[in-house]
């Protein structure tokens, strides 16, 4: 997995933050060194269950505002097939913590989320993991 990633990242274009793996369904599972998600036009966020994908901390903390205020998560790899009803699209991390999308490409669909910062919504999910994160952490 190590080589098979180091040569997906020589091929990420120098404008992308991520590579999102994508299985042979059409399944969009995760990046090379995040968790994945969308939220489509019926206000779901749709997210490849864990044991498919490696959970991680800052991915259970999205999930965990998603249900504090009432996102309902279906435990569903986001489908390429449905890449024309995401609202917005994400990736998580350590170190990025939720980080809206602000493009997307896939194959030959080129997405723009809101006026190329991810849009409101997107931007209301990111604050709250950021709020939640500061609120359950330690000054040092």
């Amino acid at each position: 997995w190590v080589r098979d990633r180091e040569g997906l990242e020589k091929r990420k274009p120098a404008d992308a933050n991520e590579v999102v793996l994508v299985d042979d369904e059409g399944r969009l599972l995760e990046g090379l060194s995040s968790n994945f998600y969308a939220l489509y036009d019926d206000g779901t966020l749709h997210t490849a269950p864990e044991g498919m994908v490696l959970g991680g901390t800052v991915r259970k903390v999205v999930l965990e505002v998603c249900e504090r205020e009432g996102i309902e998560v279906v435990l569903e790899p986001p489908s390429v097939n449905d890449a024309d009803r995401f609202v917005a699209a994400f990736v998580s991390s350590t170190s990025r913590l939720l980080l809206p999308l602000a493009k997307f490409d896939i194959d030959d669909k080129h997405l723009q989320f809101g006026d190329g910062d991810g849009g409101e919504r997107a931007r209301q999910l990111e604050k709250w993991v950021l709020d939640e994160v500061s609120r359950c952490s330690s000054s040092i």
